[in-house]
């Protein structure tokens, strides 16, 4: 007979104002009471023997009294003191078991509490013996991360110790589950096959432990079942029969894996389903209450009450779309109980992992508590398993003890405190559900944490879901089925017409028609310029997630949008607004592809990119292309640039914006070139602007400034599309304005002085302050004029090279005629200009260079670049400004001998 160790001492305990009763599944073999000088107790006696008392708990195996009138508020049991036992207060006491179970001694009596204090009683569950059932067959070495073994519930009981929580607790005696109560939720066959085992040598319980798979059996499994299964029983009555407001039960194998039929997931028998069980049959319950908030889904417990409309299961688990153990469907939202008990079967399935205290704690405020008020149960059952905790290998999650804690909180108010709780895992968080539950307040929790993104969407749908059966979940989901037979159609069926509409239209795009099958998903999401195959100018492609933001109001009893407070917002609308303003060709990407993983959209986006450019882009004329991502545009974007040569050759400006996530890199060999070239933006503590230290192939990043608070990822990428616009195309002004200044400063081209006579230029009149002036531009032209409209600040002017400042002409009025891009008419408004040399003080420039170096003569032929800075009108608000920068992109030695040339109009509006 194996001696307990004793319990240490303790001050007097002073209970709370606030501690309803509540149960604990757990295991023990002694019943204690902290008492003063006159100790009241409810003292075992044989099975066979008178009881003294009248009150009695009848298990089959055992007897065990209530505690006394002044703690239970029950006026029918009488006093009974340790001397009318023949036992002294300082000595232990036995229980006396029934046939088949080992007596173990009593903890002595270690006085704590005053009965007059004391109100409320908390009792603890805790029996050696559950650590008999070990895994024979681990490999020692693995022994300590086995996720399943005795020293789980060791610890935690000698945690409870530690802190002096065991001795505030009341001792529940151990007892076997009957064959009988096992049979209520398990077969013969089942019970039988666990039962044989006992008999097994070590081969034979290698052979079932294999055919499992994930339980193993010792010669003490079979035992150690029947005893949690049986605590879990004692537990709960105790409870129902006013015993305890709360008890504790650390029991092992754990149960709710457990099926009818079978043993799974290191579950043996279902423990909480045997005890609901046995309270519906012995006691006739008619509202219990099971809540599982271990991080596997339970399975074998939702299998036995699924038809039952007098059990409410509530499950919060990670399901991973069912590939989290036990790998099954059944533990996805949409399984709300089998007829006649619909809304009994409630699963909150979480995504993943990474799920914090916030997370539980917002599903409790939104779905649990709701539902528990609504039901209204007369007892709470808890499968509290911890493996969500905090650092637990197997959860990954990160629940922390005071997340139970507050937990627990806020199931005592249900059921008017019962409730028994089936614990086996991390023992600071035991202890943290133990000390609320004797009444002790909750520590408190890290106020920083918010809800994650993927809690509040599973919460939502789960509230859409179980609306239909419970009232406190309005605003109610409309749909009765998701078979509906109604004629619908989707919101974002609805805006993917209205923006092909709006592109073609407005901004006169046309639709592309994939031909790829692989790529379907992208059907009417790319849209290209019509003169794309013979555009001359400039190229820009655009990745981009159309609306972003949506925004609207619900109904306030069902889940309708009021259409007219429901708006979108369309950030990029306005850059394809500016880009084709100014007759330049665009290649539009949008990749709104949907619910889908996250991973599968990027491999989408990036082939769409790919045969984009092949299909497309590779094939336009385009002197010089941009590039603009946002977020996976981006990342297609950099894959994109690293696996086409070509494109890196033709790429003038790169720009990428990243709400969220990583930055994307492109290949080591392109990395160089992509820093000069590159601005990336993305949200940081930094201020906006400021410089962000990376490897080259990441580009040259830059704050955005910090993400707002109130904003989600959807949100915050479309406020960063907002708030970069600006910046962004001055970026590409420069861009283009420093190709030209390089190439002008490089370039040679081989022409003579008749050739030069031979022309005859276009002449175009500019009036300006009664001045006129005859311009000579390049035979071809292609003008880019790109609108801002913006309250950010203009970009400073780049002062021009020494070399332009030889000569002045006044402001010109460029048209255009050609298909290489249409800007259309250009006034300049009265300004200051800066000096711009004319054609005639160019040649004789030359002509001087050239007659000093003895070098065959070269004409320097330049097109205009001029930058105006108007004055703005006298009602202008404070911050107006526009600012008209001309410069031509880079010039390929095929166009500069053909004279074909750019200009290029940038127009920066501030209104």
């Amino acid at each position: 007979m194996q001696q307990s160790a004793d319990l240490p001492d303790i001050q007097p305990y002073e209970s709370s104002l606030y501690n309803p009763p509540l149960t604990f599944i757990g295991e023990a073999s002694f019943v204690g009471n902290e008492l003063g000088e006159a100790v009241q107790y409810a003292a075992p006696v044989p099975h066979n023997a008178a009881p003294p008392m009248d009150n009695v708990m009848s298990n089959g195996f055992f007897d065990a009294y209530e505690p006394m009138d002044s703690i239970l508020h029950n006026g029918d049991v009488p006093t009974v003191t340790l001397e009318e036992f023949g036992c002294e207060p300082e000595s232990p006491m036995e229980v006396v078991a029934g046939p088949g179970i080992e007596t173990e001694p009593v903890m002595p009596v270690i006085p704590a509490v005053p009965l007059a204090r004391e109100k409320k009683i908390t009792g603890l569950f805790y029996d050696a013996r559950l650590l008999e059932h070990q895994n024979l067959f681990c490999n020692p070495a693995d022994e300590h991360d086995y996720p399943e073994t005795p020293q789980r519930i060791k610890c935690a009981f000698e945690e409870l110790q530690r802190i002096g929580l065991a001795a505030r607790c009341h001792r529940v005696a151990s007892r076997e589950a009957t064959i009988d109560e096992l049979s209520l939720v398990h077969t013969q066959t089942h019970i039988w096959d666990i039962s044989n085992t006992a008999e097994m040598d070590r081969a034979d319980l290698k052979i079932v432990s294999t055919r499992y798979r994930d339980v193993y059996f010792s010669p003490s499994t079979a035992h150690a079942a029947r005893l949690s299964c049986g605590g879990a029983i004692a537990v709960s009555e105790a409870v129902w029969n006013g015993g305890f407001r709360n008890t504790v039960a650390l029991i092992r194998p754990p149960g709710h894996h457990a099926e009818t039929t079978k043993a799974m997931g290191f579950c043996i028998y279902n423990n909480v389903a045997v005890a609901a069980k046995v309270l519906q049959r012995a006691h006739d319950a008619k509202r219990i209450m099971i809540l599982d908030w271990d991080v596997h889904h339970g399975n074998g417990t939702q299998k036995v009450f699924y038809n039952d409309p007098n059990v409410l299961y509530v499950s919060i688990h990670r399901f991973d779309d069912g590939k989290y153990f036990p790998y099954l469907t059944v533990g996805g939202m949409e399984f709300t109980g089998g007829k006649g008990a619909e809304g009994r079967n409630v699963n909150v399935p979480w995504p993943g992992p990474g799920m914090t205290d916030a997370d539980y704690l917002h599903a409790f405020h939104n779905i649990i508590m709701p539902i528990a008020y609504e039901f209204n149960p007369e007892i709470i059952l808890v499968s509290a398993g911890f493996d969500a905790a905090d650092k637990d290998p197997l959860g990954n999650c990160h629940v922390s003890p005071a997340g139970y804690a507050h937990m627990t909180h806020q199931l005592m108010s249900l059921a008017k405190g019962k409730g028994g709780y089936r614990l086996d895992a991390v023992a600071n968080s035991i202890a943290a559900v133990t000390s609320t539950l004797l009444g002790d307040p909750p520590e408190p929790l890290d106020t920083t944490l918010k809800p994650s993104l993927s809690c509040l969407k599973v919460v939502q749908q789960v509230r859409e879901l179980q609306s239909r059966f419970w009232m406190s979940l309005l605003p109610s989901y409309p749909m009765k089925s998701p078979l509906v037979q109604r004629p619908i159609v989707s919101m974002s069926a609805i805006l993917a017409g209205y923006r092909r509409y709006y592109l073609s239209e407005t901004l006169n795009l046309e639709h592309h028609d994939i031909k790829d099958k692989d790529l379907s998903a992208f059907a009417g999401q790319i849209h290209t310029s019509k003169n794309l195959q013979s555009h001359r100018g400039f190229l820009f492609i655009f990745v981009h997630r159309s609306f972003h933001d949506a925004r609207g109001r619900l109904d306030a009893h069902i889940n309708t949008l009021r259409l007219d407070e429901t708006y979108v917002h369309t950030p990029t609308n306005r850059y394809l607004e500016d880009i084709t303003r100014g007759g330049h060709a665009v290649i539009d990407i949008d990749v709104n592809l949907g619910e889908m993983p996250e991973f599968e959209r990027g491999h989408l986006v990036k082939e769409a990119t790919k045969y984009a450019w092949d299909h497309l882009g590779r094939h336009c004329p385009a002197s010089r292309i941009f590039l603009i991502g946002a977020d996976l545009g981006a990342f297609a974007l950099t894959n994109l640039l690293s696996t086409r040569p070509v494109l890196q050759d033709r790429t003038l400006a790169a720009i990428m914006m990243i709400s969220k996530g990583a930055i994307p890199a492109v290949h080591a060999s392109y990395a160089d070139r992509y820093f000069d070239i590159s601005r990336v933006f993305t949200w940081s503590p930094n201020p906006k602007g400021r410089s962000i230290s990376t490897r080259p192939n990441y580009g040259r990043c830059f704050s955005a400034g910090p993400k707002p608070n109130d904003d989600d990822d959807d949100t915050a990428s479309s406020t960063l599309l907002d708030d970069l616009r600006v910046r962004m195309f001055a970026f590409i002004a420069r861009r283009v304005g420093n190709e030209y200044v390089r190439q002008v400063e490089s370039s040679k081209r081989p022409e003579t002085t008749p050739k030069l006579k031979a022309e005859q230029p276009h002449q175009q009149q500019h009036h300006h302050h009664h001045h006129q002036q005859t311009v000579l531009p390049s035979p071809h032209k292609t003008h880019l004029v790109i609108e801002i409209n913006s309250r950010s600040p203009v970009p400073k002017k780049r002062p021009l090279p020494s070399s332009f400042q030889s000569s002045s002409i006044t402001p010109t009025t460029h048209s255009n005629g050609g298909h290489r891009g249409s800007g259309g008419p250009l006034t300049h408004p009265p300004s200051r200009t800066h000096p711009i040399p004319t054609l005639a003080a160019r040649l004789e420039h030359k002509q001087q260079q050239q007659q000093q170096q003895h070098k065959q003569q070269r004409v320097h032929a330049a097109p205009n670049v001029q930058v105006t800075t108007p004055n703005p009108p006298a009602t202008a608000q404070r911050g107006q400004a526009t600012v008209v920068a001309s410069s031509p992109p880079a010039l390929s030695p095929s166009e500069s001998e053909s004279g074909s040339g750019a200009d290029v109009l940038w127009v920066v509006h501030s209104r």
